[in-house]
């Protein structure tokens, strides 16, 4: 009975909802962030959010931008740099939680507590200041207050769960995708009531958003767009427009979507290997490829031929671009062709690898992290940092399934055999490593004993059979593909 007195004197109170206090100015400075020695997410990322305006954090997948909400709220650790509120570091989630709040991606409420029993709990239990009627009337709910949460459509449990972090009248607010999964009326309704928030209660809104619509674009105050971890724009929307235009003049709001200009901009200047672009495939076109194939619209070999081919084609164009700056500039020796070709195979194989992997884990943010290290396993392997004959007896025993099994070892011996293919080499003092090999050849040793005993590669075999490896490299990762997207993927 003290709970209704209670909720309903709450409900009586007034439909504005309070300004914020205090006010707070966020800042990171150089921050960093690296999962791995090497691999960064957040690379010297330099920034600030000011109250009282939406922010939209944009960019490619996995290009930082939940990273970097979690790393302003405090809650990873290992991060580089500072982060500042009001000019003083922050370094803890209880430091970020006196005053700020983060909206996760997923809806996580209690499904049989109606919307005004879970707001007028979420304010008791957190010590709430703001007035859930006004919450309820700013996000639209007023009508739904006694209704269970487990009957409101998708756009109204965004904003509901949006609502219970806003309870106890944060200062900051963070909303990780609250986009996601709407159509573009209720997207665009979502990010307006944001918009509101910010511009009347002066509380400091970021949100990550993935290539809005333009309306939603236009409601945001300011974007910052991250590519590979790092800042490739940070400003007014309005000035967006001018820095990603495809011409000199700029392109008008009513012609194109600047937020896809800048998603298009920062998406071709990243160093991302194919292997990791085709990893998103499947998981980011699982949806699509089910439903049509399902239809008959087209049959899965079809599918991913097309997806190969168009990957392959891409690669390849790339690579030899590359190619004819690269050969020519460093004034290699060997053939043109026989350069070029192995590096095509590479990268038609760590595309399909990609596919695989996509089709296993069948999300983008577990089939990405598992790429990196099946790749890195198969370089160390390539015999460029080490030969097998380098290790110890047991190690060897360990490696040696990885040694022939790693496609890098065969496209690395390919080009050495090409390059070196004619000559000798010439012979120096002691510190060259390869002397000890051929002591009696002194003053040229020859290039089969450099090859095969220092490097240890059979260049017999290099020269006549490598290329067919790489080939039934790519036939047995091509039906691995395909049974793995029929049988596991293609699950309704």
């Amino acid at each position: 009975m003290a709970d209704e007195e209670a909720s309903a004197a709450v409900f009586s109170s007034s439909k504005k909802l309070e300004d914020v206090s205090p006010r707070v100015f966020l800042e990171t400075v150089e921050v960093g962030y690296a999962i791995i020695k090497g691999a960064k997410v957040l690379d010297h990322v330099s920034t600030a959010f000011a109250p009282g305006e939406a922010c939209a954090v944009m960019g490619p997948s996995g290009a930082g931008k939940t990273t970097l909400l979690n790393a302003l709220a405090c809650r990873v650790k290992g991060i580089e740099g500072r982060v500042l509120a009001n000019g003083v570091a922050i370094s803890t989630p209880m430091e970020f939680a006196a005053w700020g709040t983060v909206a996760p991606q997923d809806d996580v409420v209690l499904p049989n507590l109606t919307v005004g029993e879970l707001l007028f709990y979420a304010r008791k239990l957190r010590g709430g200041k703001q007035s859930v009627e006004a919450l309820l009337s700013t996000f639209e709910l007023a009508e739904r207050k006694d209704v269970k949460s487990k009957f409101l459509s998708g756009g109204q449990k965004k904003r509901l769960s949006i609502c219970l972090e806003l309870a106890h009248r944060p200062s900051v607010l963070f909303c990780d995708e609250p986009t996601s999964g709407l159509d573009s009326r209720v997207a665009l309704s979502v990010v307006s009531t944001l918009s509101t928030l910010a511009h009347q209660t002066k509380t400091n809104v970021v949100a990550t958003v993935h290539q809005p619509s333009l309306e939603c674009f236009l409601l945001f105050d300011r974007v910052l767009i991250l590519a590979a971890g790092k800042v490739a724009y940070s400003g007014t929307v309005e000035r967006a427009v001018d820095e990603f235009s495809d011409d000199d003049e700029g392109q008008k709001f009513g012609c194109k979507n600047p937020a896809d200009l800048a998603i298009d901009a920062v998406s071709k200047g990243q160093g991302l290997i194919p292997g990791i672009l085709t990893a998103l495939f499947v998981p980011l076109e699982r949806s699509t490829l089910v439903r049509e194939c399902f239809n008959g619209v087209w049959r899965l070999k079809e599918y991913l031929l097309a997806r190969t081919v168009v990957s392959a084609v891409v690669h390849v164009a790339g690579c030899t671009v590359f190619s004819l700056f690269f050969y020519y500039m460093i004034d290699l020796k060997g053939e043109f062709w026989k350069f070029v070709s192995p590096l095509y195979f590479l990268g038609i194989i760590t595309q399909q690898l990609g596919l695989i992997l996509g089709s296993v884990f069948g999300t983008a943010t577990t089939s990405v992290p598992a790429f990196l290290p099946l790749n890195i396993s198969a370089v160390m392997c390539a015999g460029f940092f080490f030969t097998i004959h380098d290790l110890t007896k047991s190690i060897q025993k360990v490696l040696y399934p990885f040694w022939y099994l790693s496609w890098y070892r065969y496209v690395y011996a390919i080009l050495l055999t090409n390059e070196f293919q004619f000559g000798t080499f010439d012979a120096c003092d002691s510190v060259c490593p390869y002397d000890s090999y051929a002591p009696n050849q002194v003053p040229n040793v020859n290039r089969d004993v450099i090859i095969r005993d220092y490097l240890d590669i059979d260049v017999y075999q290099a020269k006549h059979y490598y290329v067919f490896y790489l080939l039934l490299f790519i036939l047995s990762f091509y039906t691995i593909m395909f049974l793995l997207v029929k049988h596991k993927a293609l699950k309704p």
